[in-house]
C-alpha cells in the first residue's frame, strides 16, 4: 500500500508541524531537509497569512518550499519567486469585516490577510459575545462565504476556496498525481486537502477521516514517512 515514491508532502503548520506559539523543533527541520534531499517537494499549507508561513519555511531551512496560504487563497513557490492568488476578497467579506470591526473596534485581533478575514478577541472573556454576533452577521452571506473556527479565531473565506482547492492547483501546476501526494493535518480546515492526496495522515485526535492514518505526534508521522521512503 505504501510502496509509492511520494513526490509531494503537504504539511499543515500550527498543531501539526509545531505546537501553537512554539518554534519548529530541530527534528522536524532535519527530517524535512532529509525528505527534500530524496527529491520530495515540501509544501506548507496554513490558514495563516503569507509572511508568517514564509518565516516558518525559512526557519525550516528547506530549499524549495511551496506555500499554500490563507486556507488555499494563495500559492507561492519560494524557490522560483512565483506568487499566485486564486481569488480576491469579495464584497461580502468586506462587509462582514466592516460590521464586526465596527461592533468591536478595540477588542479584536485581525490577521493581516489579503483575502481571508481572520479575527479573534483580545480578551477571551469576549469570545462568546463576539462569536454570537459574528455568526449573526455571517448568516446573511452563507451562499457566498464559509467559515472555520479553531484555536480561538474565526476564518471567513469565499465559497469555493479551501486547502483542497489550493492543493489541487499545486498538483496541476507541477504535474503531481494524486497517489504521489501525502497530506498531513490536525484540524477541520485540513480535511479538504485529504481528498486531493493519495495518503492522508492526521496528527492528534481533533478530527477523523475515512482511510486516513492517525498518529499522536508529528514525530511519529515523520518516522513513518522516512521509513516508508527508505523501503521504496
Amino acid at each position: 500500500m505504501f510502496n509509492m515514491k511520494f513526490r509531494l508532502i503537504v504539511f499543515d503548520i500550527d498543531g501539526t508541524l509545531k505546537s501553537f506559539d512554539e518554534p519548529v523543533s530541530c527534528k522536524v527541520s532535519l527530517t524535512l531537509k532529509y525528505l527534500e534531499k530524496l527529491g520530495i517537494r515540501i509544501a506548507l499549507s496554513s490558514g495563516k497569512h503569507l509572511p508568517y508561513i514564509e518565516g516558518i519555511a525559512q526557519d525550516l531551512e528547506i530549499q524549495r518550499p511551496i506555500i499554500i496560504a490563507e486556507n488555499g487563497c494563495a500559492i507561492v513557490d519560494m524557490a522560483d519567486n512565483r506568487e499566485i492568488w486564486l481569488t480576491e476578497r469579495p464584497p461580502e467579506i468586506c462587509e462582514i469585516r466592516k460590521r464586526i470591526m465596527h461592533k468591536f473596534p478595540d477588542s479584536l485581533w485581525e490577521q493581516p490577510n489579503k483575502v481571508e478575514f481572520t479575527f479573534s478577541p483580545k480578551n477571551p472573556a469576549l469570545r462568546s459575545e463576539m462569536i454570537t454576533y459574528a455568526n449573526e452577521v455571517i448568516s446573511h452571506y452563507r451562499d457566498k462565504i464559509h467559515t472555520y473556527g479553531g484555536s480561538g479565531s474565526i476564518d471567513v473565506l469565499p465559497n469555493g476556496i479551501d486547502k483542497g482547492v489550493g492543493l489541487a492547483e499545486v498538483k496541476r501546476m507541477y504535474g503531481f498525481k494524486k497517489d504521489e501526494v501525502v497530506a498531513i493535518g490536525d484540524g477541520e480546515n485540513d480535511i479538504p486537502m485529504f481528498k486531493e492526496a493519495g495518503l492522508s495522515l492526521i496528527v492528534g485526535t481533533q478530527i477523523s477521516h475515512p482511510n486516513a492514518l492517525s498518529f499522536n505526534t508529528i514525530g511519529e508521522v515523520l518516522d513513518f514517512l522516512t521509513n516508508t521512503q527508505r523501503s521504496v
